[in-house]
């Protein structure tokens, strides 16, 4: 018997097992369900400003938003967000009718690419308004007084004369993946391309941790054998007791 999506969806919701579509949710069983690699985890979520967010203009693109809370036009080591300001969306080949747009970087070639397959430069990690406060939720990137997470997406034709901002209520914008997806075939644009505006998550994940490790000044106390301590001077000997420092 074919797998029943709507059951199986509901019940991974619920982080149940599905295993029969004859049985009931309240007959499968508890247990882990979703399957997350490290590199997925976002070790630096509390860092995501939820609001006062830093761009919104052309002259930020391609800006980066730091750790420390600064701002610049280059990679430092230390960043946690990245703006796109109207960067090109690259269009996919039509397939039954349908068309579906990626965010890659740079632009794929104009005539569109394969989109049963992940493309060289495909991002993904884009920062959606559910790291806004409530008040933000659907304000979006390029709101000149207070801008939020909400992707910016316009069309135009000539890539210098752009449209009016698309109503989030004609498309889905995966912001996971970078996929765009016109909620109904007649409304893809037929010529020209389609644009977006929107903040990249580029800081640590849970992989990067355990590559990187950190570095840093520690304040407080410490309680241990002291194994493995290096490079003790001798002023942080007390009186030459070899056991203290």
């Amino acid at each position: 018997m074919a797998v029943d999506s709507t059951k199986k969806s509901s019940r991974l919701l619920q982080s149940r097992r599905y295993t029969l579509d004859t049985l009931t949710d309240g007959q499968e069983a508890f247990t882990r369900v979703l399957d997350l690699g490290s590199v997925e985890i976002y070790s630096q979520e509390s860092l995501i400003p939820s609001s006062g967010l830093p761009f919104s203009g052309s002259s930020q693109n391609g800006f980066y938003y730091t750790t420390s809370g600064t701002i610049s036009n280059t990679p430092t080591g230390q960043d946690l967000l990245k703006y796109y300001y109207q960067h090109r969306m690259t269009r996919g080949v039509v397939v039954n009718g349908r068309q579906v747009w990626f965010f890659i970087d740079p632009p794929g070639a104009p005539g569109g690419v394969d989109p049963t397959g992940i493309q060289p430069g495909q991002q993904g990690n884009f920062i959606s308004p559910k790291y806004s406060v409530p008040s933000l939720s659907d304000t979006n990137t390029e709101n000149p007084g207070n801008p939020g997470y909400l992707a910016t997406v316009r069309t135009s034709t000539n890539g210098t004369t752009f449209s009016g901002v698309i109503n989030p209520e004609n498309y889905t914008f995966d912001y996971k993946t970078g996929v765009l997806q016109w909620n109904t075939a007649g409304t893809t644009p037929a010529s020209g391309d389609v644009y977006i505006s929107t903040y990249q998550y580029v800081g640590r994940t849970l992989a990067s941790d355990q590559t990187q490790g950190y570095s840093g000044s520690f304040s407080g106390s410490f309680q241990g054998n002291g194994a493995g301590l290096t490079d003790i001077p001798a002023s942080g000997i007390v009186g030459l007791n070899l056991t203290q420092i």
